[in-house]
């Protein structure tokens, strides 16, 4: 199953060590990122045919300085004779996508004051409205970009740390989990071995095979607990509780699915369901807005044997989906911020065991929106690699497309297509962000 929403702790911290290597080496990134359009072609053009994947085509950042490199010798004795790097056609097709990327004039105007609200502003622009991650990717490179043009942080030499604030809201928006749209079987009852749990009040319907979990439960933590009813249909979705700073749940150690399960109406009155950042075992994640007209199409809690559509649906709500490596026989989660007070709000969740099958069944159309580990990591590399680039200037919308995009049709020796948007060019800033008043 090719969907991985969220990294455990070893998988997630190595990841990002080996982009801390890739940064460190600021040179050889900038050769990467120099070198022409015309040498960048012919270089992969000629060693590569088209469609073949950049990590059998060209080097990656391990090839240039970071130990454990292997490059295929046509590539090797090619750099040796010319010493140009060849330019990802990725990269080149992200700095056209940004392009269709307007960064607000009030985020700018924060870099331009060195306002302290910088840096959560920044990852409330990269994670607005429960983005792809390409789309997050685009977002951070047009924001270096207008850094880069901006003449007041550049004279200032301010930059620089402008680009490691954003390399490192990428860092925790670009593979963070997203909420996608989740139905329940009218039928519904969580398998053996699974850790159920269904929140809301005292005396609220309690789902079958679910535990009850209220404000004064002991796994619950907050300061602003609060009960919320009659908020969507079924027994898992007719209540929730809000205000969750804190879950903590004593599990035998291994690795688990976890599953939150929210609903749209405290969605889209909180805009941040699940908190602006959400943690497990200390892996933080930045989320953003995510109301219920941005959720991903499309999961559904399956009863057990049940193979053929239901007709009676026993609620629909959104989903984050994570996994958990449990060490020290605790899971803790943890919910930091949201707008309206409400941070977190809850209305079941599910713990799975990793070695059993999930009852969550996700729909093509949201699996191939989600990248699995290796997908993730390679993008964040290749976003930091596109952030260092000048190919596409940042006099404004357009500049640089038509060259982008050839270089990389070139590159992969297909012919230029006129490639759609990426997404709306105008993204809006959370509503908890310092920059609406």
């Amino acid at each position: 199953m090719k969907t991985v929403i969220a990294l455990g702790r070893t998988e997630r911290s190595c990841g990002q060590a080996r982009l801390r290597r890739v940064r460190m080496r600021g040179t050889a990134l900038a050769a990467l990122a120099a070198c022409s359009l015309a040498a960048c072609s012919l270089a992969v053009g000629a060693l590569a045919p088209a469609g073949t994947a950049w990590a059998q085509q060209a080097p990656s950042a391990d090839a240039i300085g970071v130990p454990g490199a292997r490059l295929p010798d046509a590539l090797t004795a090619q750099l040796d004779e010319t010493m140009d790097i060849p330019l990802d056609p990725a990269v080149l097709e992200l700095l056209a996508e940004a392009e269709g990327v307007t960064v607000p004039n009030t985020l700018l105007t924060m870099l331009q004051s060195r306002d302290p609200r910088t840096a959560p502003a920044i990852s409330d622009f990269l994670a607005a409205g429960n983005p792809t991650p390409q789309e997050v990717a685009a977002r951070a490179v047009r924001l270096s970009q207008m850094v880069r043009a901006n003449p007041v942080l550049s004279r200032s030499g301010g930059d620089q740390a402008v680009f490691d604030t954003i390399g490192q809201a990428v860092s925790s928006t670009l593979c963070a989990p997203r909420v996608m749209t989740v139905s329940l079987d009218s039928d519904y009852v969580p398998p053996a071995g699974v850790y159920a749990y269904d929140f809301g009040g005292w005396n609220t319907p309690l789902a079958t095979g679910f535990e009850r979990l209220t404000p004064g439960s002991p796994q619950i933590f907050g300061r602003n607990l609060s009960i919320q009813e009659n908020v969507g249909d079924g027994a898992v979705l007719a209540d929730a509780v809000g205000g969750m700073s804190n879950l903590l749940f004593d599990l035998p150690n291994g690795d688990y699915r976890v599953i939150l399960i929210t609903t749209p109406t405290v969605a889209n009155a909180a805009q941040q369901p699940f908190g602006a950042s959400f943690g497990v075992n200390g892996v933080s994640y930045y989320l953003g807005t995510a109301t219920s007209d941005t959720w991903w199409d499309n999961g559904r809690l399956q009863a057990q044997d049940q193979q053929a559509p239901v007709l009676d649906v026993g609620g629909l709500g959104g989903s984050i989906v994570v996994t958990a490596n449990v060490v020290d026989g605790t899971l803790q989660l943890d919910f930091d911020g949201g707008y309206s007070g409400l941070s977190a709000v809850l209305s079941g969740l599910l713990i799975e065991p990793a070695a059993l099958p999930s009852t969550l069944q996700i729909e093509d159309r949201a699996r191939d929106r989600q990248l699995a580990l290796e997908e993730c990591l390679e993008l964040e590399l290749l976003t930091q690699v596109a952030m260092n680039n000048d190919l596409a200037p940042a006099a404004g919308p357009g500049a640089g497309v038509a060259q982008a995009r050839e270089g990389a049709a070139i590159a992969r020796g297909t012919e230029l297509a006129e490639a759609p948007a990426p997404f709306d060019s105008e993204v809006p800033v959370s509503p908890s962000s310092p920059t609406v008043q």
